[in-house]
């Protein structure tokens, strides 16, 4: 059973000044809903001010991290956590036993039956369904004629055409394919990447298992979220959890009150959606059609804006003639000839797989990692990489260059580079000169302006961009930065020679794939 307050309870009384038994009935059965309803957003309030609180503490303990030594502000919060975690966890347990003892008081919290956890689509049902004899002793209620379907359905199509998302724009649709574009094509190309026509025959257990996985994938990532490395003994099963996702288990519920709040009126409101037999659809009959025109073109590659939000229509020649740009850099990328061996990618792979079991072997004999990071980290299968381009659209001057991006998911080294990155990542944040994103550029220059005002007048802002930076990090001299950093930390585990073989490692069997024809970059950082 569930409780509620007394006091909404009181509030949520009405009673008919006629007799009408089945209407009392039904109002009746609407409040009991309203109390449940009035219950989840005066939680949902407390909820939303105590991560407010909390944003605000966070925020003030950012900006002691950047004016004072951030290692003596983590002291004093670990010291402080240390002396009120006993004091929180008293306060807890004197909590909940008010609570039960209120629970059991009549005069403070009454029972109320499971009619409150019903959907919105239950709560329009009582406000709507009237017997006939109540139409008829009540003149208040008035026939309420509905629009046939037909009707219905013109009157979507006109919102969906009159909606401002499906209007045309250019600055979303960059066409270099020479094809002429219809107003129907730019439409919903205007719609952009992420929009998700709505399927013909929606599957309601398809979707409830999307659901359910959907809510164990954000508590998990709420759980690994709270896990961070530590110099303890227990360091092997920290790294576990940060790295190694779990397989077939269902994660456990959250700690947040308000992570689980929002998950379960979530999951209500979405399942109640779609119960129909036939949902509407959210495009016209005219954009279904411009879509498959769309799709068939077989001749045009679809791309995304490298920056910003779009699409970029070209032709398959020239689209692979800007990621040749890149590949056939012959200081960068070796293609694997084919001549040479008629499997030569099956023999790399199997290459670069003894090159990481021998490391794991070294590692895992001085003890830099567990057993169970060694088997995650060797790969049973993998394949190479794959190759792609997104366009500069924000550099017309240039004739739109492209990205290389290098997709490393089901590549040898894919858990290999992830171990490495674990650790090298937190050195980087450690880096004075390294900036997180956009606000704390803006948070420094505010900071700056506040302690140096008179300094003003003879400063210049100036900024400077790396052309293709990641390609062009010498992979020497990126290893000896890092082995300065790692030589400089204070608990020195995992080794700096298993991390720095590890990164080594990575960089020098970097396999992709583009064209029917597989690279290994052999200087720089793949992106």
């Amino acid at each position: 059973a569930n409780v509620i307050p007394q006091g909404i309870n009181d509030q949520c009384q009405f009673t008919l000044s006629y007799d009408n038994p089945d209407l009392s009935t039904q109002i009746s059965t609407l409040l009991q809903a309203t109390k449940s309803r009035t219950l989840d957003l005066i939680i949902t309030d407390y909820e939303n001010r105590t991560k407010a609180w909390r944003n605000s503490m966070y925020t003030q303990i950012d900006v002691l991290r950047n004016l004072y030594n951030s290692s003596d502000v983590d002291n004093v919060i670990t010291d402080f956590n240390v002396y009120f975690v006993p004091i929180t966890n008293n306060m807890r347990q004197n909590h909940h036993k008010k609570l039960v003892n209120l629970i059991s008081q009549k005069d403070t919290f009454m029972y109320i039956s499971s009619v409150n956890q019903c959907s919105d689509q239950d709560h329009s049902s009582v406000v709507n369904t009237s017997s006939v004899n109540n139409r008829k002793n009540n003149r208040k209620f008035k026939k309420k004629k509905n629009k046939p379907r037909s009707n219905r359905k013109q009157t979507l199509n006109k919102i969906i055409k009159g909606n401002e998302a499906v209007k045309v724009n250019d600055r979303m649709i960059l066409n270099l394919s020479g094809k002429t574009l219809t107003d129907e094509q730019k439409e919903v190309l205007t719609l952009g990447p992420d929009f998700a026509p709505t399927p013909s025959h929606p599957q309601i257990d398809k979707r409830d298992n999307d659901i359910d996985k959907w809510v164990s994938k954000i508590r998990w990532a709420h759980f690994f979220s709270k896990v961070t490395p530590s110099s303890t003994p227990n360091v092997h099963r920290d790294t576990e959890i940060a790295l190694i996702p779990p397989s077939g288990k269902e994660a456990p519920k959250s700690t947040s009150q308000a992570l689980e709040l929002y998950l379960q009126l979530t999951v209500k409101e979405l399942k109640t959606i779609g119960l129909c037999n036939k949902s509407f659809d959210n495009m016209s009959p005219n954009h279904r059609q411009a879509l498959k025109q769309l799709q068939s073109w077989d001749d045009t590659v679809f791309r995304y804006f490298d920056k910003g939000t779009g699409w970029v229509l070209d032709t398959q020649d020239n689209y692979e003639q800007k990621v040749m740009e890149h590949l056939g850099d012959a200081d960068t990328f070796i293609p694997i000839n084919e001549a040479n061996n008629t499997s030569p990618i099956p023999k790399k792979i199997k290459e670069i797989n003894g090159i990481i079991e021998k490391w794991v072997e070294t590692s895992l004999e001085a003890g830099d990692i567990s057993k169970r990071i060694a088997s995650w980290i060797v790969k049973e299968e993998s394949r190479p990489g794959y190759d792609y381009c997104n366009y500069k659209v924000h550099k017309p001057q240039a004739n739109y260059p492209g990205r290389l991006i290098t997709s490393g998911c089901g590549s040898p080294t894919e858990n290999l580079a992830a171990w490495s990155d674990f650790y090298l990542k937190q050195l980087a944040v450690e880096l004075p000169y390294v900036l997180k994103d956009s606000s704390q550029f803006l948070y420094e220059i505010h900071k700056f302006n506040l302690t140096q005002n008179d300094q003003i007048d003879n400063i210049i802002l100036v900024s400077w961009d790396v052309v293709a930076m990641f390609p062009s990090i010498d992979n020497v001299m990126g290893l000896d930065a890092c082995q300065e950093l790692l030589d400089q930390r204070d608990v020195k585990f995992p080794s700096t020679t298993s991390i720095l073989e590890a990164t080594r490692i990575t960089l020098e069997n970097n396999i992709s794939f583009f064209n029917n024809v597989a690279y290994i970059q052999k200087n720089g950082t793949a992106m």
